[in-house]
């Protein structure tokens, strides 16, 4: 898994920026067939690198993996999973979790959106990664919220370098 994603990195490191996240599904960047809880568990075996990889070169791009999960509804409903079999009954079936670098300055952006987000009470990485931030999230665009269309639902694993955590 190691060799995979850092081929990766190194096919898309210099596409990142400000205003173009790269970002790839797990089946894509391992070019096997994965689906459901195998794509999740595969996907999460790849974080590591991926974290480890951008943090020893000290780019300017955050990794993140984004697991979908089963549309919800027109009204937001914040259905965070409680547990990691409800995580499971929830996966998106066609689509399959993603991994993503994003330029450290994306966030500068407006970006408006109707969303939810809540840390989850559990954790889907063992063992844990020091700075690694897990939350759900439903969202949606102003365009989506305008047409009555149902909020996207995903778990977010993000990782923060020490520089970029803020700690009482």
């Amino acid at each position: 898994m190691e060799q995979v994603v850092l081929n990766w990195i190194e096919q898309h490191i210099d596409q990142v920026a400000p205003r173009n996240p790269v970002g790839n599904h797990i089946d894509e960047i391992t070019d096997t067939p994965l689906e459901g809880v195998e794509a999740l568990h595969v996907s999460l075996q790849a974080l590591a690198p991926l974290i480890r990889h951008l943090a020893v070169r000290d780019f300017p791009v955050q990794p993140i993996l984004v697991v979908p999960l089963l549309y919800g509804t027109s009204r937001l409903a914040a259905a965070c999973p409680s547990n990691l079999p409800e995580v499971y009954q929830n996966l998106h079936g066609s689509e399959p979790p993603s991994l993503y670098m994003q330029h450290w300055e994306a966030g500068i952006f407006l970006d408006p959106q109707e969303e939810y987000k809540r840390p989850l009470s559990f954790s889907l990485l063992e063992p844990p990664i020091t700075g690694l931030y897990t939350y759900y999230r439903e969202s949606r665009t102003l365009d989506e919220l305008r047409d009555g269309w149902e909020f996207a639902r995903c778990i977010y694993l993000a990782y923060y370098p020490a520089r970029y955590r803020f700690t009482v």
